[in-house]
């Protein structure tokens, strides 16, 4: 005789119930909490950046600060000597960096805007037989659409360029609050950031220091790792690349050269449009120490600069830094476009070290809600067996 079918165990039905109940729950608070601190983030925008910038420049000069600290012996002589070396290089790249770069840079896009009713005549000789057709079906001809295109363009003033940034400068007091504010906190960061850090723990119940010591240390590594790895190694690739594009013979070199490395920092898209502007500057110019037509020249300016640039990603920097962020390239780009969108520039630059700390903390997390189950079984498994 057959058995009757099993009962359905509404026991079991209710815990899975309870528990995606739990869930919607959890998901809809960290939801909320998340758009409460967006909104909280907008309100102090301000404070917020201040600080970002502080943290920022903490963690690229911390590796200056601790290597004088082993020579001179005391913390705080290191710290106001790498506040005057960064002083003196403020007054010298303002002083001499900044108009050569505006000058160059002018040039370059009154060149490029120059050139392009040249490359449109170009364009329109090779493009023979589409304005044929484009006339057979009676549509406006091909090259005065670029050329009146090109000749509408608005043409750059350096000098305007040049004074209107210092208008701007002069005129406001943002940019001084800005910066005093910016010396002040990196200076207490850079003197006793550890001990704040360590303060901070402190505060916590006993059986979460070790947990919450062994994130921040992680953390602290991964933000390291970035500002030694994306921001000091790109800033030195590009001064690297200044002499290389001096060499080549391009034009603009020192602004070609810093204009790529500052787009170092950004990984995955930054090194491709940093190098842009420099192969823009080719197709224009050439190089004077090279000979050759054009397209072999950019041939060999891609090359030298794929060859560099596969040095640097695949013998230095993991020599140097290791990997600098631990994420999938999406996520970096994720996390890059989130970055623009909430701040620009400094939003992208912030975004990263910002994911790579959350991917720390997530690994965490998910790393002790598996190890959870695995403690809390035998306990759950000796109370369902019946007395002896």
């Amino acid at each position: 005789m057959k058995e009757p079918f099993p009962e359905p165990k509404t026991d079991d039905q209710g815990e899975s119930l309870l528990l995606l109940q739990r869930r919607l729950v959890i998901t809809t608070l960290c939801l909320l909490i998340g758009y409460l601190v967006v909104q909280l983030a907008l309100i102090f925008s301000d404070i917020l950046r201040i600080l970002a910038i502080s943290i920022f420049f903490t963690y690229t000069v911390s590796g200056f600060v601790d290597s004088l600290e082993k020579a001179c012996g005391r913390r705080i002589l290191a710290v106001l000597a790498v506040y005057a070396i960064m002083a003196v290089l403020t007054i010298l790249g303002i002083v001499l960096l900044v108009p050569a770069m505006m000058v160059q840079l002018s040039d370059l896009l009154n060149s490029t805007i120059n050139q392009l009713p040249l490359w449109a005549d170009s364009l329109g000789t090779m493009s023979g037989p589409l304005e044929a057709t484009l006339a057979r079906y009676h549509l406006p001809d091909l090259q005065e659409v670029i050329s009146g295109l090109a000749g509408n363009l608005p043409r750059p003033d350096g000098n305007a360029i040049v004074s209107q940034m210092t208008a701007v400068a002069m005129s406001t007091m943002t940019w001084i609050v800005y910066g005093l504010s910016v010396m002040v906190l990196s200076f207490y960061f850079l003197q006793g950031g550890s001990s704040m850090v360590s303060s901070l723990v402190g505060l916590l119940p006993e059986a979460r220091r070790g947990p919450a010591r062994t994130v921040l240390c992680e953390i602290d590594v991964s933000l390291h790792a970035f500002f030694r790895g994306q921001i000091v190694l790109g800033l030195l690739f590009g001064v690297f690349m200044v002499v290389v594009y001096m060499v080549l013979g391009v034009q603009y070199a020192l602004a070609l050269g810093l204009f790529l490395g500052v787009w170092e920092i950004v990984p995955v898209i930054g090194p491709t449009l940093g190098f842009l502007p420099a192969l823009l500057s080719v197709l224009l110019s050439g190089m004077s120490n090279l000979p050759g037509d054009r397209i072999v020249q950019v041939v060999i300016l891609l090359v030298v600069f794929n060859l560099f640039q596969w040095i640097k990603d695949n013998i230095v920097a993991p020599r140097y830094i290791g990997d600098a962020i631990g994420l999938h390239p999406v996520l970096i780009f994720l996390a890059i476009m989130i970055g623009a969108r909430l701040d620009g520039m400094l939003g992208i630059i912030v975004s990263l070290p910002v994911a790579g700390a959350l991917a720390v903390l997530f690994r965490h997390l998910v790393a002790n809600r598996d190890q959870a189950p695995a403690v809390a079984e035998p306990s759950a498994a000796s109370g369902n067996q019946p007395p002896g």
